[in-house]
């Protein structure tokens, strides 16, 4: 099988608290996932392994969280079995990445792919299978920086072959967004995989989306492993691990143990949060968040120590109005901003183009090359008909 994982964003401080060596919560789960991918990856099911971007959370890690990973490298490069590791957008500079040191160890069995060195792994097998990559590089020019990746991309589905797996770092746009939508500093452009023409089925295996899935477009399996640990109230409930592609080209997921998981308790009206916890036992390793459903507020402070006497931490309190809007506020089915915008365009569009009288080509291209204008900006114009763009 081919153990495949993805966004351990190593240096992330996310909900952390520094030990005695100066070593933040997250950073150490991030540790304590490599050494379980490092017994995973010895065991004789295993034949390769792949990561698919974003191994550090900036592309400026710090020299403890590098050291680190040189270790790990090292050790599984005596492995002796295959890794090909790529960088992903927040691993990204615009002449270079974070992982670029990788390749001055010069260890055999480390393969980084990268733009640079994307040429040399073209025609990879495995069993039946060819494996592609498409690793993600910014593009020079920054009013386009994922050009390269996006193009990259799109050629290789439309050139691809019987038996192809996709490697890469993109978000398509029927992804069910998680955590990464709080680092919007690091988007990355939607490609609509349904657009174009494929004339195999393959799979799409990509780094960026933290929430594990797998769906189907025409004729692509897109699935997304999800990233390593918990990080933010987006990860709420999910699974966190790493996923295993079989020759049959069946997928199987597994968890990382050892971690903290991130908890979203919903409070009935009818009781107080104290009393809630009072009678449910508090797993250890856990962060709590707390909805409640009321707009009664409580003394955070109080039931973060009763949280904390139990061996778990608090994230806080959200106040909710009924169990359904909270319901959808953790486990929302939101794929991306555009595709509600294009939604929204569509249902308005006669009414923008005969009572703001902006051209139907401008709207018509609003649909496939506007990636940043929000919905709240027409919805202004709307209002006030003499300021639209």
């Amino acid at each position: 099988m081919i153990l495949i994982f993805s966004d351990l964003h190593m240096g992330i401080r996310s909900y952390s608290v520094q030990d005695n060596n100066g070593l933040f919560t997250a950073e150490n789960e991030s540790r304590i996932v490599l050494s379980q991918l490092t017994h995973r990856f010895k065991q004789d099911d295993i034949d390769m392994m792949i990561f698919d971007g974003d191994f550090f959370h900036t592309n400026h890690p710090t020299s403890s969280n590098i050291e680190f990973t040189i270790k790990w490298l090292i050790e599984i490069n005596e492995i002796n079995k295959p890794f090909f590791i790529m960088p992903g957008n927040h691993d990204d500079s615009i002449f270079s990445h974070s992982l670029a040191f990788i390749r001055s160890l010069n260890l055999p069995n480390i393969h980084l792919v990268d733009k640079a060195s994307i040429n040399q792994y073209e025609n990879i097998m495995w069993k039946e299978w060819h494996l592609v990559f498409a690793p993600y590089s910014s593009n020079y020019n920054l009013k386009e920086k994922d050009l390269y990746v996006t193009t990259d991309v799109l050629h290789k589905l439309e050139t691809s072959k019987e038996k192809t797996l996709i490697f890469t770092h993109i978000q398509e746009v029927a992804a069910k967004i998680g955590s990464e939508s709080i680092m919007i500093a690091k988007g990355v452009d939607l490609i609509d995989i349904d657009l174009y023409s494929i004339p195999n089925d393959v799979y799409v295996i990509s780094g960026h989306m933290h929430k594990r899935q797998m769906y189907k477009r025409g004729k692509a399996t897109v699935c997304y492993p999800g990233n390593c640990f918990y990080q933010d109230f987006s990860d709420v409930n999910d699974d966190k691990g790493y996923m295993l592609f079989k020759e049959d080209g069946e997928i199987l997921f597994e968890n990382f143990t050892g971690i903290r998981i991130f908890r979203n308790y919903i409070i009935p009206q009818d009781i107080t949060p104290f009393d809630f916890f009072k009678k449910y036992r508090i797993p250890p390793n856990e962060l709590i968040f707390v909805t409640v459903l009321t707009d009664e507020k409580y003394d955070e402070e109080v039931l973060s120590d009763y949280i904390e006497k139990h061996g778990s931490a608090f994230g806080g309190v959200r106040y909710k109005k009924n169990e359904e809007d909270a319901s959808s506020y953790i486990f929302s089915n939101t794929t991306d901003p555009f595709q509600t915008f294009t939604t929204w365009l569509n249902e308005n569009k006669s009414q923008i183009i005969e009572e703001i009288q902006i051209p139907k080509e401008i709207i018509e291209d609003c649909f496939t090359s506007c990636k940043t204008i929000g919905i709240e900006i027409i919805e202004k114009s709307l209002e006030n008909k003499e300021e639209y763009i």
